[in-house]
Order: structure tokens, then sequence, then C-alpha cells
């Protein structure tokens, strides 16, 4: 791992988010094509030293909290969906054919992932029976074999623009003159990287395999810049990012949720819209009218 303090140029692991169902007509879980039990060897060890005491839903998420007996299974623990092999550092800069393969990958993760907590001896029965009243909903992803269209790629490229959000704005809850959105949503980094340490445990120094760059962190309201959406004017022109703003890997970590996207996709078609009308370049928009008129759209700028 690279020194604290240093950066190292890794982002939040990928992984699938999977729609599951424990309802009478669900898909049952089967073992994939080319599946390998010793991929899971960690997982078994993780098991023999505490993980077993874990309930199934630890493991992903097991819950109905979604419409029709369905769940969102997300990747928690330090075995999991999320893919933590370094294979997310090519998705920025691949090629369509690379970022396919990652994609398959992964892919073949979560469905090996789902046949190991359901049939490996490792696993404790209780979890292994668990995992057996769930399978995949069948009415959903039915055109991709019930996996989502797109695999969550939580975080890739970064513009570096007019301004850089960074945890000390979101933590402190900044809301500068020119803000178009509000966000709230935590400090939420997934895990960067799988890796291990040694630390002195008497009487003699032991490895440890860990999990490296988990943060989560309440944050107050703090508000999004417009300069945020743009990149050095001096580099580009009539360029508008909602989703792949200028912001630290700490600070992106709170704005890549969704209901803060629509919020800046809002802002940027204003933008557009207003450039268009009569300020010709997105750079030259008054921001001051940007937020008037989408005040006057719904849009909450304000800190409660």
């Amino acid at each position: 791992m690279a020194e604290v303090g240093a950066g190292d140029g890794n982002v939040m692991s990928y992984g699938y988010r999977l729609c599951l169902t424990n309802a009478a007509n669900r898909i049952p879980f089967t073992e994939p094509d080319g599946y390998d039990p010793a991929y899971w060897e960690l997982g078994r060890r993780y098991l023999a030293v505490g993980g077993a005491d874990e309930p199934a839903g630890r493991w992903l998420g097991l819950e109905p909290n979604l419409p029709g007996d369905k769940c969102d299974a997300n990747s928690l623990g330090p075995v999991s969906l999320s893919v933590l092999d370094g294979t997310a550092l090519g998705w920025a800069e691949g090629s369509t054919a690379q970022r396919a393969e990652i994609a398959a990958h992964h892919a073949r993760h979560a469905l090996s992932f789902l046949w190991f907590l359901s049939s490996d001896p490792a696993v404790p029965r209780g979890i292994r029976e668990e995992l057996g009243r769930w399978g995949f909903a069948p009415d959903e992803f039915a055109d991709t074999d019930h996996l989502p269209h797109q695999l969550y790629v939580r975080e890739a490229r970064r513009m570096v623009g007019e301004t850089v959000l960074t945890e000390h704005d979101l933590v402190a809850g900044l809301v500068p003159d020119d803000t178009i959105a509000l966000g709230s949503y935590h400090l939420d980094i997934r895990e960067v990287q799988r890796s291990w340490i040694t630390a002195w445990e008497h009487p003699d120094a032991q490895s440890h395999v860990v999990n490296e760059g988990y943060l989560s962190v309440a944050v107050p309201a703090y508000g999004i810049p417009y300069r945020a959406l743009l990149p050095r004017a001096a580099e580009a022109s009539n360029l508008l990012a909602a989703v792949c703003v200028s912001a630290s890997h700490v600070a992106f970590s709170s704005i890549r949720m969704e209901p803060q996207y629509q919020m800046l996709g809002q802002a940027a078609g204003t933008a557009a819209a207003l450039a268009v009308r009569g300020a010709g370049e997105v750079h030259a928009v008054p921001a001051g009218v940007l937020r008037e008129v989408l005040v006057g759209d719904g849009a909450v700028l304000v800190r409660p």
C-alpha cells in the first residue's frame, strides 16, 4: 500500500447490485460455468475466524426492501459482491472491449459468490439454507440473465475544473455563492483494494489481510457550486460535467449518489439552455441567473 497521506490513484471497488426475491417464483442460484472453489479461499478463512457467526443477510443485505418481496443486494462485509483485485483501475481509460471484459469478470464474481454461499461445505448450514430461500427475480433484467444491464461503476474519471470540491468543503457544510445543488449524502468510500499488513502480536509479527480504503462519515448539507461542473476555461469550453464533477476522491464519494446526479443534471441542462439563449458559452452563464431559474423550477439551494 502507499504511504499514509500519499495518493495511489486507486478508485472505489465495483460490483453488481443484484435484484433478488424470496417469492415462490424465484429463479434458484446454480453453479456458474467455470466455477472455481479455490477463488473463495479467503471467504472460508474469514468464516473460520468469526464470519460464521454472522447472519446470512450480513453477506448480501438479504431483506425484502423492495416491492414484491424483492431486495437490492449490495456489497456488505469483508468478502462481498465488490471485487477487490484491482481490475476496476482499467475501466476509466479502457476500450469498449476492455470494459466489457471487466464487466464480465465482475459478473462471474457475483454469480460465483452466490453459489459459494449457497453450496460450499465451509459455509454454515444456516447461511446456505437462507440463500436457498432467495433467487433471482424472474421479471427483473430478464434480457441479461437477471443481472443488471450495467456494472455498478462507483468511481472512474473525475474532472479537475475551475474549483475542486474537497472533504473539507463537505465536512464544513460550505454553501458557495454559485451553489446550484445541495448535497447531503455521507462520505461513503467503499473498499478500494485488498492488501496485507504486518502488525506485532505477542510474541511475533503477524501478517493480516486488510480491505483498505473504506470510509463512512456523516456530513451536513453542503453546496455544489456551478464551477465544479466546468473545466478550466483555458483548457476547454462549452463542456458541462454533471457526473464526473471536479471533486477529490473523498468528496466524490458523497456526490456520486443518484439524487445528486439528478440535481446536477438539471443544473447542467438549464445552464446549457441559458448559454444557447444568450450567454454564449457555459462559462459565461451568470450563476445568479442560473440559480434563479433553478429555484423557480423547484430546486432547493438554501441549507435547511
